[in-house]
């Protein structure tokens, strides 16, 4: 059942529009270029996908997105918001072997993106 539900939310995602989407930051073109200078200084392999980072409550400062939970038996669908924040993104990058990618936490401080941590998550 999750498995469909990730499937749907995959879709109904690809489907909207690149600014609506709940999994693409709200940070501006320099901000994508200054983290990607910063990821360039640590590693070589390429960026799969940066991702934003999400509350589930409301906060001061929050971009307001919206998901949809589509239920499979009656195909309804449910709107679920997703509070995006300008400071922290997730940064998805290749790995040697297709079994896992590094991911990368990049917070703004101080009007700077830096690293602030690396994991390797296997898939």
């Amino acid at each position: 059942m999750r498995v469909a539900v990730l499937l749907a939310l995959l879709t109904l995602s690809a489907t909207a529009a690149a600014s609506d989407s709940p999994f693409e930051p709200p940070i501006s073109k320099a901000d994508t270029a200054e983290i990607k200078r910063v990821l360039g200084a640590v590693t070589r392999k390429p960026i799969l996908l940066i991702m934003a980072a999400t509350r589930e409550k409301p906060f001061a400062g929050a971009v307001i997105r919206y998901e949809y939970l589509l239920n499979v038996e009656t195909g309804k669908q449910t709107p679920v918001p997703q509070y995006l924040r300008r400071d922290l993104v997730y940064v998805y990058m290749h790995y040697t072997d297709r079994s896992h990618v590094d991911v990368y936490t990049v917070r703004k401080v101080r009007g700077r993106w830096k690293v602030e941590e690396k994991k390797d998550w296997f898939i």
